[in-house]
């Protein structure tokens, strides 16, 4: 006969794959990934504004601000079919919360360069005259990234470049892998859409 120890084991085995697949479906909206670039809101603007405002006011940025941002990335994005919750939890990252001196001097939302950027000094960063056109850069970024062409918003600095990057990132981890040379980006990023999404409760531990 089995003892009970192996039946205890067997028992507890299963209760943790109930709750990998519970965690599993967690990370799905219906059945939209949500971590995914492409498409709808994968979190709904109150709770990403919520987040964001929670989150920000550690950096101490201005709420108002915080406001201005959200709005812009959830009006703007889903007119070239991308997801805003993505390109707004990139943003934060990039930004630490929109507190880092590139935004708040150059209104860049994402790290993005000058057509002659060789370096990451301050100067290789584009300087944008507007918050909503530092936004409006971001996502023609990302849209670029993932094969997507719209005469919305400004092509990223120059057609060579633009020529380079196109299609390049369409799935998140080869995004991730070009984007940033930081080998954690991936998970950060997703970090903060869990963070964002109400699964994690705790401020990201990824350094």
């Amino acid at each position: 006969m089995l003892g009970k120890d192996f039946t205890e084991e067997k028992s507890s085995i299963k209760e943790k794959r109930k709750k990998v697949n519970k965690e599993k479906e967690e990370k799905k909206v219906g059945s939209v990934d949500i971590y995914s670039m492409i498409g709808k809101a994968t979190i709904d603007k109150k709770t990403a504004l919520a987040w964001a405002k929670f989150r920000a006011a550690d950096f101490g940025t201005d709420i108002n601000q915080v406001e201005k941002i959200v709005n812009y990335y959830y009006e703007l994005a889903p007119k070239i079919n991308l997801n805003p919750t993505f390109v707004l939890v990139q943003s934060a990252h990039e930004t630490a919360f929109w507190s880092s001196e590139k935004f708040q001097k150059l209104n860049n939302p994402a790290g993005i360069k000058t057509s002659d950027a060789t370096k990451d000094d301050f100067k290789d960063f584009q300087n944008f005259s507007s918050i909503k056109e530092g936004i409006e850069a971001h996502i023609s970024h990302v849209a670029c990234y993932n094969g997507i062409e719209s005469s919305l918003f400004t092509a990223p600095r120059t057609v060579k470049y633009k020529n380079l990057i196109f299609g390049k990132g369409a799935d998140l981890k080869s995004f991730c892998a070009i984007y940033a040379s930081d080998d954690f980006y991936e998970k950060k990023v997703k970090n903060l859409v869990d963070q964002a999404n109400g699964h994690i409760n705790q401020p990201n531990k990824v350094k």
